[in-house]
């Protein structure tokens, strides 16, 4: 599936390259009748040539609550249900994959779950498992269900 995300691929490159480090992204998906998270670490690989840089993604966790049942009495997805499920079910989503997180080895001994020196304090950092934090959130912002994709977007 090809989505729009709001956070683009070149601002999780540029933030990769600038921090040299893995970068932890929660992704919402709202499009259309499944209400989905996943908290994804991206970290930049070392290649020759430095002006293509090859990024890595690991899946950390992954949710997906589908709304095919409520949907199959209608014959089709109808837009308006699809959002007023999405409202009851995204919250949820979202805590259950920041719950789910695997944390690597390195992780759990605090290898990279510093809070950095930038980050403002008055606004606390979305964490996962363990307490490592959230860098950057991720949504779809189309093409998808109008009333749906409004709830991701507002949520993020």
């Amino acid at each position: 599936m090809h989505c729009k995300f709001q956070i683009s691929n070149r601002m999780v490159a540029w933030f990769c390259m600038i921090r040299q480090r893995t970068i932890r992204v929660l992704g919402i998906e709202t499009s259309c009748d499944e209400t989905a998270a996943a908290v994804v670490n991206v970290s930049r690989q070392p290649q020759a040539d430095s002006r293509k840089p090859l990024f890595a993604f690991d899946v950390r966790s992954s949710i997906v609550a589908s709304q095919v049942k409520i949907h199959a009495k209608y014959g089709g997805v109808v837009p308006e249900v699809a959002a007023r499920e999405h409202v009851g079910k995204v919250i949820p989503v979202i805590e259950r994959a920041l719950r789910d997180v695997t944390v690597s080895p390195l992780e759990a001994r605090g290898g990279e779950g510093e809070l950095p020196s930038d980050r403002n304090p008055s606004h606390p950092p979305l964490t996962v498992r363990g307490g490592e934090f959230v860098d950057a959130i991720a949504v779809t912002a189309g093409p998808g269900l109008i009333t749906s994709l409004a709830i991701g977007v507002e949520t993020a």
